[in-house]
């Protein structure tokens, strides 16, 4: 799994860096195929936003987004949004292969 961190207008800082990497890759490596994650963080109107695109190997593209006044917050959000989207893309292609 590659994933790439940036940061827009905001500093990424290493205790960032890793709890993003933590939360997703728990979440990331239930999927056994190779996987490319995008993250981009900013602040807007005091929302801490988080937005993460995920390409699939098969060309599949994931794209969640979360925003909280804590971006530790918004980080847990949008795990939990990646883990529901992947559940429902393996549903679909268990049913295609019927």
């Amino acid at each position: 799994m590659n994933l790439n961190i940036i940061g827009r207008n905001v500093e990424i800082t290493a205790a960032m860096q890793e709890y993003i990497s933590k939360k997703l890759s728990n979440t990331l490596l239930r999927i056994e195929d190779e996987l490319y994650a995008s993250v981009a963080v900013y602040i807007e109107h005091k929302q801490h936003n988080i937005e993460i695109n995920i390409r699939h190997i098969n060309k599949t593209i994931l794209h969640c987004k979360s925003s909280d006044t804590n971006l530790y917050d918004a980080i847990d959000d949008l795990s939990e949004k990646v883990e529901r989207q992947l559940i429902k893309l393996k549903e679909k292609e268990k049913e295609k292969s019927f």
